[in-house]
């Protein structure tokens, strides 16, 4: 935590904080610095930099979505979720005797707390989009009725008036011929249109479709759609009203997606032409991260299919312990190939060999195991007999791009800082069984979740940001030159995840931009 003279000049230092994710709440005229963390409020002096825990919610009762403190330090107010249901309280410091103030189902963001006017301002969703409400006594009232996400970010001490934040983003699939390097839209559509994977003939695409991406709150609750490729016009089939990260089988019968079910990620598959949706897997998968600005899935896969199509690779912890399981597609059964027992060890990225009796994956041991040191791995299995090979460690970030030409080994990219855009990454090849590296090539500011592998992996493509223009590359993974496909002349255009035609004629990608604005709501005082 840090301050600085609102007139500028150096910043100082207040105290450390062991949560990244650390929330400021209140600057009070004692001399506490209220911040909200994990699940709790805290105060850390600025004259000693000491913190202290003020309040100990109890999990069981919901989650704290919100907390703050007065500027008195005699009432605390905060909101508390359970299920879909929210509640808005106010109480003494300690919490006890709350005082429910309003409550709601759905989200609620963006809070501003005026004491000294019993009021507050928040923004809760309706119908999918977020609006601005003002609560005190009495029952709340809606102040904006906006197409997308309206934010609330402060409020003027006397009510007069709220500063609100707004986004638009807009999100088109484009293609870009590896040959002649011609670009072409592929999509025409009011939502925003991201993250396709094609058919295995060339000549359909499936992609996720959100009327309002916003904040990129609603990337994991899209449409799914499929649509021919012939001509930019051709209307898209709503595949699933609800999901993300599309996959098409290998023999082009079946789509795989991952969908929630609440917080809960569930793998789903449905016919390519509509209907016949069907849940194969849920509990203890992992939510995917993603980056925003642009929007890249972390992982090249979340889940795999097999090369005959008969299953899905996934990962969970549904035993206790992080395992890579397959589920068989037909009838649904459900197997951890792995046997791991060690909660401190996770797995990611798994990704199929082209004749479907190895699978490979990363892993990475928790740091506290280490002396507080990261521990990122490969492994592969033989699933047929079980037996696994584990043969490379890293401390750097590593990222599991695909298998080698040759299935002699394994590609990664590697980078020294934790970014989604690093200065530098390393894209290199790791022989299987002895984990010798080698370099392929170190690409320049190269959108580290955003590198993938033709089908024949004799070429990997990958979006860098120079002169502040995104632009497609690819480059040959034996080695050599890389080439730039696109040629961007719009500094607020970024390119999203990328997706290869089966037969490496084509790439396809999204072009995002984004809008933010801020505005001031004059309200009645």
């Amino acid at each position: 935590m840090w301050r600085v003279s609102a007139l500028g000049g150096t910043p100082k230092s207040v105290g450390p904080v062991a949560d990244g994710s650390f929330q400021l709440r209140r600057w009070a005229a004692s001399g506490k610095i209220y911040y909200q963390s994990k699940g709790d409020l805290y105060s850390m002096e600025v004259a000693s930099g000491q913190s202290q825990k003020t309040t100990s919610f109890d999990p069981q009762k919901g989650k704290l979505i919100w907390a703050s403190i007065s500027p008195d330090e005699k009432t605390l107010a905060f909101i508390i979720q359970k299920d879909t249901a929210w509640e808005l309280f106010t109480s003494d410091p300690t919490a006890a005797n709350p005082t429910s103030v309003t409550k709601g189902t759905g989200e609620i963001s963006g809070v501003a707390w005026l004491p000294e006017k019993e009021r507050f301002y928040y923004s809760a969703s309706v119908d999918g989009v977020f609006q601005v409400f003002v609560a005190g006594s009495g029952t709340p009232t809606r102040l904006t009725s906006s197409e997308t996400d309206s934010i609330v970010v402060d409020a003027a001490p006397d009510g007069s008036s709220v500063i609100v934040s707004s986004a638009k983003e807009e999100s088109t699939i484009w293609r870009v011929n590896v040959t002649d390097k011609v670009e072409s839209p592929v999509s025409r559509n009011v939502n925003s249109e991201l993250w396709p994977d094609v058919s295995p003939d060339g000549q359909k695409m499936v992609f996720q479709s959100a009327k309002n991406l916003s904040r990129g709150n609603k990337l994991l609750d899209s449409s799914i759609l499929v649509k021919p490729l012939r001509s930019r016009d051709d209307p898209a089939t709503t595949l699933s009203e609800a999901g993300f990260l599309p996959a098409w089988s290998p023999d082009g019968t079946l789509i795989a997606f991952m969908r929630k079910a609440g917080d809960v990620p569930e793998l789903m598959i449905a016919n390519p032409n509509g209907g016949g949706e069907r849940k194969l897997a849920s509990g203890g998968i992992s939510m995917p991260g993603y980056s925003v600005s642009p929007y890249n899935h972390i992982q090249t896969n979340a889940f795999a299919w097999s090369p005959d199509s008969g299953r899905i690779a996934y990962i969970s912890n549904k035993n206790g312990a992080q395992n890579v399981w397959a589920v068989n597609v037909r009838d649904g059964s459900d197997a951890p190939l792995t046997a791991n027992t060690d909660a401190g060890l996770s797995y990611a990225c798994p990704v199929w060999s082209s004749e479907g009796k190895r699978l490979a994956f990363s892993t990475k041991k928790d740091s506290s195991a280490e002396g507080g040191k990261k521990v990122l791995g490969l492994g592969i299995i033989d699933t047929a007999t079980g037996q696994m090979t584990n043969f490379y460690e890293t401390s750097l970030t590593m990222r599991l791009i695909g298998w080698t030409a040759d299935e002699n080994g394994l590609i990664i990219a590697e980078s020294e800082k934790t970014s989604g855009l690093p200065p530098e990454t390393v894209l290199k090849k790791v022989a299987a069984g002895t984990g010798a590296a080698s370099a392929i090539s170190s690409l320049k500011n190269a959108y580290y979740y955003n590198i993938f592998v033709s089908n024949d992996r004799k070429w990997a493509g990958f979006v860098a940001r120079n002169d502040e223009r995104d632009d497609v590359w690819v480059i040959a993974t034996s080695g050599g030159d890389a080439k730039r496909l696109t040629n961007n002349n719009d500094s607020g255009q970024y390119f999203s995840r990328l997706a290869w035609l089966h037969d490496g004629s084509t790439i396809m990608f999204g072009k995002q931009t984004r809008f933010s604005l801020l505005s001031m709501l004059t309200t009645s005082n």
